[in-house]
């Protein structure tokens, strides 16, 4: 890769000098790393990207509601005493959950089709964001944030982070699930684990989340292994963006209906807002 086309620094701790191992760009200090081949090419977020992830599937949108749930449950934290927000929410089927059960709950996108969606399943339109288009104050200080599988594609961390922080009350909590960068998963399949994707440009590791949330004054509190609820359909459309359509097409051929609990390499952390 030329010179001019390298990241100029790491995500997690700025001022470290980025160690280049083949296809990874890493920090010597947490072990976060840039994927090189991601990050050489501009990456759109298109109307395709939902259909693509089966984003309005109400089959794949009640797993992720059900794994949403034993999260929760894991960590202790009942919806309704909390004013919510979800970061990234894709189809929005947790979103409906969450506004079905929380106090209030906000929802931030970045692809038109996933907010209209959203509205359409019964979150209130004024209650839904464009990332790019947010607030400066959201009507009330949010005490709970979700993002799941949402935080590695945020563009830019800290500008949002600091908005996060504004919009926070004073013992907010931000839950994070994402793909962990020192994962067994990872080091194991190394180039072929699942998710590097030309859409996650940066792996956090769980002590990169660390030191950039504690710029903002959030510590962590809690961590969990959070093991999610798959389909068949879940499968095959992942299988389809990493290999190709004629890989997709022979899992479609060979494997049964299914629906189980798996972690391939995320992790799961809670944070908590200092007190000042």
């Amino acid at each position: 890769m030329p010179p001019d086309q390298l990241p100029p620094c790491l995500l997690c701790h700025p001022a470290r000098l980025i160690v280049f191992r083949g296809w990874q760009g890493v920090c010597p200090e947490c072990g976060s790393f840039w994927d090189l081949r991601a990050y050489s090419r501009e990456y759109l977020y298109d109307e395709q990207y939902p259909q693509q992830r089966g984003h309005f599937d109400p089959r794949v949108g009640s797993l992720k509601v059900e794994t949403l749930r034993r999260w929760l449950d894991q960590l202790g934290l009942l919806p309704e005493q909390y004013v919510v927000c979800e970061v990234g929410f894709g189809g929005g089927y947790c979103l409906q959950y969450l506004h079905q059960t929380a106090r209030t709950a906000f929802g931030i996108e970045t692809i038109p089709q996933n907010l209209a969606h959203a509205a359409a399943l019964g979150v209130p339109a004024e209650r839904l964001y464009n990332y790019d288009r947010r607030p400066v104050a959201l009507p009330a200080a949010v005490s709970f944030w979700v993002f799941q599988d949402s935080f590695e594609h945020i563009p830019a961390h800290r500008p949002f982070l600091k908005w996060m922080a504004q919009n926070s009350s004073a013992d907010s909590m931000a839950f994070i699930v994402a793909p962990d960068a020192r994962s067994l998963s990872r080091l194991l399949l190394r180039r072929l684990w699942p998710h590097r994707s030309l859409d996650h440009t940066f792996h956090w590791s769980k002590a990169g989340l660390r030191a950039l949330l504690s710029e903002f004054g959030f510590s962590l509190v809690r961590q969990i292994r959070p093991t999610k609820a798959i389909s068949k359909r879940m499968v095959i459309s992942h299988a389809e963006l990493a290999c190709g359509p004629a890989c997709a097409r022979l899992l479609a051929s060979v494997l049964p209906e299914f629906t189980t609990w798996f972690n391939l390499g995320e992790l799961g952390l809670l944070f908590q807002r200092r007190s000042a």
